[in-house]
Order: structure tokens, then sequence, then C-alpha cells
């Protein structure tokens, strides 16, 4: 594809705004420009990244911060519990376990199921 017809595809005010931004996917090396225009060479996920927070210079899963919290309130549940001296397993304490437990489970799932997909 040239960058003309990327301007046209793209909607782009001109040619040399085409150019210029497949020269930076060029830079980046998920673009090649051969003899007949621009070819692909690696393709980027971009839904992938909209799994991702930028926190400081770290890109961590969204749901780091759910499983940080919800495992934060399981473990403050059952520290109270024990400080009272009144944890006993029965319906309500069994539930609440099993209930901060799946979403714990469920939670750290979903961090890892995006930190092993490859984004580019």
């Amino acid at each position: 594809m040239g960058a003309r017809e990327v301007q046209k595809k793209l909607d782009f005010s001109s040619p040399t705004l085409a150019t210029y931004h497949l020269d930076k996917l060029e830079d980046l090396g998920l673009i090649h420009k051969g003899s007949g225009g621009y070819v692909l060479v690696k393709e980027v996920k971009v839904g992938a990244l909209s799994q991702i927070i930028r926190f400081g210079s770290l890109l961590l899963p969204r749901y780091i911060f759910y499983a940080f919290f919800f495992s934060a309130m399981f473990v403050f549940y059952l520290a109270v519990k024990w400080a009272e001296g009144s944890f006993t397993v029965n319906f309500d304490s069994g539930f609440a376990i099993l209930l901060g437990v799946s979403v714990m489970v469920v939670m750290v799932y979903e961090c890892l199921r995006i930190v092993r997909q490859r984004l580019i």
C-alpha cells in the first residue's frame, strides 16, 4: 500500500501526514517500505492494550487493582474475625470465605491472562 492509499483509507488531510505516520510505524519495525509500497511486518493487538494501565513507568493489568482490593478485604475480614475470637466455620463465614477466595482466584486469573497476551 502506498502513502496515497493510506491517506484515502484513513481520511488523512494530506499524503504527507500519511507518510509521517508510516515512517513512525517503520521506525517501530511494524511495517517495511518496499518497492510496491508499505508491507505489514508485525501485527499489533490493539484490543489487548485496553486491558493495560500505565502506573508510573510500569504497565500493569487493570485487574491488578481489583485483585489487591478484594485480597485486602478478605484478609481484613479474616483478621477481624480472628481478633474477635468469633471465627467459627458456619454458613455465613463459609459463604464469606468461598466468596472471597473465588473473587481472588478470578482476579488473579484475569491478571495472568492479560500478562500472557503478547501485545506487540
